[in-house]
């Protein structure tokens, strides 16, 4: 694992995510333009949560060399964090203090010097949901990138880079395969915590978790032995896709709620 480790810290997203999640002087940010509002709350964590979201949504620079969506993608997620924590720990009227959030994201996203902004994405999701999901993502986004550091070395004697890409592979097939052994059933479409592309979803084992043979010195794809990640028999349906049932039809549907994540981490790489 030591390996995979190393390899995998030099993946941008996964330097991105470490750190985001690192502490801040909120003194250090909370002067910034645009907090103005904020800086007269009388929430500490509202004040902590927008200097935190300022230092963030401009480390996204760490990304430039693969997806930018990526990193917009795991901000996104950061931030949903604490707003499930603060809107269930709160009254209402105190709930209202997050909109100053939220409208902070969108003086970020206008400033004028901002070349790639990053979208609000207000997904109706419970964040047991978008953890699955957002887990998948990281593991695609660092599966390529370590693709990329093994095609440049392929051809040596000996490439720590693709035994590192295979070694990573093994190890997240085996731990999806772990928390996935039975998707619930699929209703109308594929289930949002599992699907993110054609090669990137549970749904399709030889394409998320590929196996390679090195040996002629190009990088091609084998067989795949792994086991397939199953539906179950009788499956309940995924809370998401009952949510889009109950939308498009005018039959009401009782949904019960997963259990909100805590505490307010990181997801994949906590």
């Amino acid at each position: 694992m030591s390996l995979v480790r190393s390899y995998e810290n030099t993946c941008p997203l996964k330097k991105f995510i470490n750190k985001i999640n690192e502490e801040i002087n909120v003194d250090d940010y909370i002067e910034s333009n645009g907090l103005e509002k904020i800086r007269i709350s009388r929430s500490e964590l509202i004040k902590k949560v927008a200097s935190m979201l300022n230092r963030n949504y401009n480390l996204r620079f760490i990304c430039d060399t693969i997806k930018q969506q990526s990193c917009c993608s795991f901000l996104n997620y950061w931030l949903d964090n604490p707003k499930d924590l603060y809107v269930k720990s709160v009254s209402y009227d105190e709930k209202q203090s997050w909109t100053l959030i939220e409208e902070y994201w969108r003086y970020l996203r206008n400033d004028d010097y901002e070349t790639s902004p990053c979208e609000r994405e207000n997904e109706e999701k419970v964040i047991d949901l978008k953890k699955k999901r957002i887990d998948l993502m990281i593991y695609c986004e660092n599966r390529d990138y370590i693709k990329k550091m093994c095609e440049a070395s392929i051809g040596q004697n000996y490439s720590n880079s693709c035994l590192a890409l295979s070694q990573f592979i093994e190890h997240y097939y085996n731990k999806f395969y772990t928390e996935n052994k039975c998707f619930e059933g699929r209703v109308m479409c594929e289930d949002y915590t599992s699907r993110i592309s054609e090669h990137c979803n549970l749904y399709d084992i030889s394409k998320t978790f590929p196996e390679y043979d090195y040996s002629r010195g190009q990088i091609i794809v084998k067989d795949n032995s792994r086991k397939a990640i199953c539906e179950c028999e009788n499956a309940p349906v995924p809370q998401d896709s009952l949510r889009e049932l109950h939308e498009a039809a005018p039959e009401s549907m009782t949904e019960t709620p997963l259990p909100s994540s805590r505490p307010w981490k990181n997801a994949l790489y906590g």
